[in-house]
């Protein structure tokens, strides 16, 4: 997951969303929304990203921890929700 994370991903993510980080093992309201979303404690790493209300975007991310996996969802999670971000990355195709 490191390397998912560079600094221009954290900036895009910082950016365009509201990042969370739920710690898989620990009680209180991490517990809490591990419980909602049916994650197991002591679970690898997985992204979700979600509206206000909590809801999907798009489909969990989970053991594909490639830059372009997290890339497709933020795009995906961009277009779901109509941005007012423009995406103009040209490596960022859709197909």
């Amino acid at each position: 997951m490191a390397d998912v994370m560079s600094i221009t991903m954290v900036e895009a993510i910082e950016t365009c969303f509201v990042p969370l980080a739920i710690y898989n093992n620990k009680q209180g309201a991490d517990a809490t929304v591990l419980k909602k979303y049916n994650e197991p404690s002591w679970n690898n790493p997985v992204v979700r990203i979600v509206n206000q209300e909590g809801d999907n975007l798009v489909a969990r991310i989970g053991g594909n921890y490639e830059k372009l996996a997290v890339c497709q969802a933020m795009i995906a999670a961009l277009e779901k929700r109509e941005s007012r971000f423009r995406i103009t990355y040209p490596y960022w195709k859709k197909n």
